[in-house]
């Protein structure tokens, strides 16, 4: 019992923050940002409370683990279809992550759509650019399907490693106006 009703109660988390992820994200493309903050802020309590639930499952043992994991069968939680679409919006994306939901179209369409959108890094990046922020032009138009990077972030934060001492230290002092790469544009 304690395994099903943890399953349904985080199935039943992760609806609300998609519903909250989502509603943010067309925030952001609306340029609303205040209104997309307040929806990300209740989302990270959405999720502290996801994580939280977890803590009653680890008070069962291996064997009554043991003596249950037969009845799941193949099944994971990482095939659960609202989970793959909030990895999806926020940019954890991979394409064979959809063969999970094959057997069910309609659940199919939905995972299929969030690989294919913008996460919702991309849509921050694309506000910036409509706010007039040089962004590059490749970030802008990149394919949405591949995972979200931050190799050019690294990339800049080792070349300052010698001048500041600490990537830690640099990422938390700076801002979005110091970060300019070497063409002008902003490298997200």
């Amino acid at each position: 019992m304690l395994f099903i009703v943890q399953h349904q109660t985080s199935e039943l988390w992760m609806k609300l923050a998609l519903h909250e992820l989502r509603a943010a994200l067309a925030a952001v493309s609306r340029d609303e940002s205040q209104i997309a903050f307040k929806m990300l802020a209740r989302v990270s309590r959405i999720l502290e409370q996801l994580v939280q639930a977890w803590n009653v499952l680890a008070t069962m043992t291996p064997s009554e683990y043991v003596a249950m994991r037969p009845y799941l069968g193949s099944s994971s939680g990482f095939q659960s279809h609202q989970y793959r679409q909030i990895e999806f919006m926020l940019g954890n994306k991979n394409e064979h992550m959809l063969k999970p939901h094959e057997h069910r179209p309609e659940v199919h369409a939905q995972v299929r759509a969030a690989l294919e959108a913008p996460s919702f890094y991309d849509e921050v990046i694309r506000m910036l650019a409509r706010r007039g922020f040089a962004i590059d032009p490749a970030r802008l138009a990149r394919d949405w399907t591949q995972p979200t990077t931050s190799r050019r972030r690294g990339s800049r934060c080792i070349a300052r490693r010698r001048s500041i001492g600490s990537c830690t230290r640099w990422r938390k002092s700076s801002s979005i106006s110091k970060t300019r790469s070497g063409n002008g544009a902003f490298a997200m």
